[in-house]
């Protein structure tokens, strides 16, 4: 599994000073930012990497909440707490998928560019209880007092039964907060935990946190995806056929388009050029000018995946279509405009093996 959301809306949260009284255990006390009435994020989240599965089974967006919120919320930073971590319970349509990607909002008082890892716990009841996986991302530069949704993708996690918590660690004294829904019903509870000082602590009409009596759901999205890659209903399963505009590698079974886009308003199928039976490269503008490069490997002695690279030389608006010819299981990726093309390593690409 790749360390590094369906879709998670959080806003990142500052840190926490913990109010110590004599003999009594420390308390977290809260940070809290209104945001001047209820906010619904009218963007769709900025991609931080790009994939996405694309198939015939079903694909389920689950968020808590009513979809509109009024704060962002963190813990007041000081007295030694390194970071905090907020987690709220989701429960799945079905024990059996994979939690594909997540999406997450984030706010900052002074802007900046920030550290956090996406979280997932086991339910123990109605609180978290063991940590199964956190996976690392970075922001791109937030504006000050502005919310900002952030995509998440290749979280892949495979589920074993219908309860888990989700949700961001980030240090507790970075200028992070996290976006929070403080006016519909408590359909989840969430917590919070400075790690190594304090329990999770329950948040919502039952917290025992100062501060925290009108907050009731993390702004936090998920997309729960029902089938494991492996099997299941088939997508296309058409032999690929190379043109100039499509490439077939690895014993011509996995299908590669890529279109792309400029910022003024030129936009194509990329031609396509095969170098070796696993590898190949495509052009936009002119044939003598590489645009990026890919290869597909067979990886299914080693982790049962075959696996996908790429790089690339531009920073257009790209997206690659994969296609698995044989059992119909595709991914696209996609670059974003005005960002430079970032390499591509995924060796779970396709759990499609032989």
């Amino acid at each position: 599994m790749k360390r590094f959301v369906s879709s998670l809306m959080l806003l990142g949260a500052t840190a926490v000073p913990l109010a110590v009284a004599a003999q009594e255990a420390p308390q977290l006390q809260a940070k809290n930012r209104s945001l001047g009435g209820s906010l619904t994020p009218a963007e769709a989240p900025k991609t931080l990497m790009s994939k996405s599965r694309i198939a015939s089974r079903t694909v389920s967006t689950i968020e808590n909440g009513d979809g509109s919120y009024e704060g962002v919320w963190g813990l007041i930073p000081g007295s030694g707490v390194d970071a905090s971590e907020w987690v709220q319970r989701f429960v799945l349509p079905q024990s059996s998928g994979t939690v594909t990607e997540a999406a997450v909002c984030f706010s900052s008082d002074n802007g900046g560019s920030f550290d956090f890892e996406f979280l997932i716990f086991s339910a123990n009841g109605n609180r978290p209880g063991n940590e199964l996986d956190r996976i690392g991302f970075r922001t791109p530069q937030l504006d000050a007092l502005v919310v900002e949704c952030l995509q998440l993708p290749e979280i892949n996690f495979p589920t074993t039964t219908d309860r888990y918590f989700f949700g961001v660690q980030f240090s507790a004294n970075d200028d992070l907060l996290v976006l929070a829904d403080e006016n519909s019903p408590e359909e989840q509870p969430s917590y919070v935990r400075a790690p190594g000082v304090t329990g999770f602590e329950r948040l919502g009409g039952a917290s025992t946190l100062s501060g925290f009596e009108a907050f009731r759901n993390l702004a936090v999205a998920i997309n729960f995806d029902d089938g494991d890659g492996a099997g299941g209903p088939s997508g296309n399963t058409d032999p690929c056929v190379a043109d100039a505009q499509t490439l077939c590698l690895n014993r011509d079974r996995f299908e590669i388009k890529v279109d792309f886009a400029t910022p003024q308003g030129d936009s194509g199928a990329a031609g396509a050029v095969k170098l070796a039976d696993d590898s190949g490269y495509v052009w936009f503008f002119d044939q003598n000018n590489v645009e990026a490069v890919f290869k597909v490997l067979d990886g299914c002695l080693i982790n049962q995946n075959y696996w996908f690279f790429a790089g690339g030389l531009t920073n257009v608006a790209v997206d690659v279509t994969v296609r698995d010819s044989v059992t119909g299981f595709q991914q696209v990726y996609r670059n974003p405009q005005g960002t430079l093309f970032q390499p591509i390593e995924d060796t779970s690409a396709f759990p499609t093996c032989p």
